[in-house]
């Protein structure tokens, strides 16, 4: 499998899963990835990866690309299987990051083995609770609520109305 970490994850982590994972799994850093900047938008970086056709599997501390509807039709468009660690994770000491993330790693390993196109929130609660979410494939609104159903696939109810199912089937492909 290949993994792409963008630039809302250390650089240092990626390498540590890397020398860890190394001859298992392809494990790049945006920064290590000549195509791209450090600073390059996600925008550019999520095309790129799709139409490389390397099966990359993205693993971003940027929540905001699922939350934002122009980035979040722009994964949906690109079809990336898409790991997002919730937002404490940004306030996470490096440390912390350090060893959820080798925690969680078998968990990320079990859901990328699934060949469709995903989204994933990695929850890191608090304490040593850490799990990973599908979420289910439409708008989620920011700010809004979700009800949890069984085998931790969640969907949304949104604060504000949602698109049209006609939209939502174009942006899936």
């Amino acid at each position: 499998m290949n993994f792409f970490l963008d630039n809302c994850l250390s650089l240092h982590l990626a390498r540590m899963v890397a020398a860890l994972k190394h001859g298992v799994h392809e494990i790049r850093h945006i920064r290590d990835d000549p195509r791209f900047n450090h600073d390059t938008d996600d925008l550019v970086w999520m095309p790129s990866l799709a139409e490389d056709g390397m099966g990359w599997i993205v693993i971003s501390g940027d929540a905001d690309i699922i939350d934002t509807p122009h980035q979040r039709a722009t994964l949906l468009k690109c079809r990336l299987m898409f790991f997002c660690m919730d937002k404490h994770w940004m306030a996470t000491k490096i440390d912390d990051q350090a060893w959820k993330l080798l925690k969680v790693w078998p968990e990320i390993e079990r859901h990328a083995r699934n060949p469709e196109p995903s989204l994933h929130v990695v929850r890191t609660g608090s304490g040593n609770r850490l799990e990973v979410e599908v979420i289910s494939q439409g708008y989620r609104a920011r700010g809004g609520r979700f009800r949890a159903y069984p085998r931790l696939v969640l969907i949304p109810i949104p604060s504000r109305p949602c698109r049209p199912l006609a939209d939502l089937r174009s942006l899936l492909g």
